[in-house]
């Protein structure tokens, strides 16, 4: 795992115990919260990206003709973009679009179906998780969702809606966790834009 899913891992793990013992507070800055994450999620990249020029420029011949002056700065970025930058790049895109259908999906069918922060909780999860990782953590929560919702029908005997509030971050967790051993599975390979 590299430093920015230590990062990830780390603010999942706080995220997650907020929600468990001081709920009422990451309610109320839940904005101000994945405003945060984005921002330290970006330093942490370009710290990266930065560190990455450095150790190149150093690097012998061979490595140091692949930045400026020797080739253009774009060859350099497209670089970094298809390695690291594009796995939170795209994830922030997919969590965006999920945050927007979570936010208006309900309110056009005039049901509520999600807990006020919880799309910022499902956003958070894609962004943490990574691309091509939202793809298991999607999976995974309809899984979850399956099997709490058949659970709870067997053993309460009633069909009552059933919320997955508490699941978004721990299933996030757990996926950021097995990320040295996702990269190895074939089909989700075939997703990721870099090395």
């Amino acid at each position: 795992m590299d430093a920015t899913g230590y990062l990830s891992l780390g603010i999942l793990l706080l995220l997650w115990g907020a929600q468990l013992k001081q709920r009422p507070f990451l309610v109320r800055h839940i904005r101000l919260v994945v405003l945060g994450v984005i921002s330290a999620l970006a330093i942490m990249l370009l710290w990266q990206t930065h560190r990455q020029f450095l150790a190149t420029a150093a690097s012998p011949p061979p490595l140091k003709y692949l930045i400026p002056p020797y080739t253009p700065l774009s060859d350099f970025l497209f670089s970094m973009w298809s390695r690291l930058l594009s796995r939170y790049g795209l994830a922030l895109i997919v969590s965006g679009l999920f945050f927007g259908l979570v936010k208006i999906l309900p309110k056009r069918l005039g049901e509520r179906w999600f807990e006020p922060d919880e799309p910022y909780l499902i956003a958070l999860g894609v962004i943490l998780a990574g691309h091509p990782h939202w793809l298991l953590y999607l999976g995974l929560m309809l899984v979850s969702y399956l099997l709490y919702a058949l659970g709870h029908t067997l053993m309460s005997k009633k069909q009552e809606r059933v919320s997955l509030y508490h699941f978004w971050l721990p299933v996030a967790i757990v996926l950021v966790l097995l990320s040295p051993f996702l990269k190895t599975i074939p089909w989700l390979a075939a997703f990721t834009t870099g090395a």
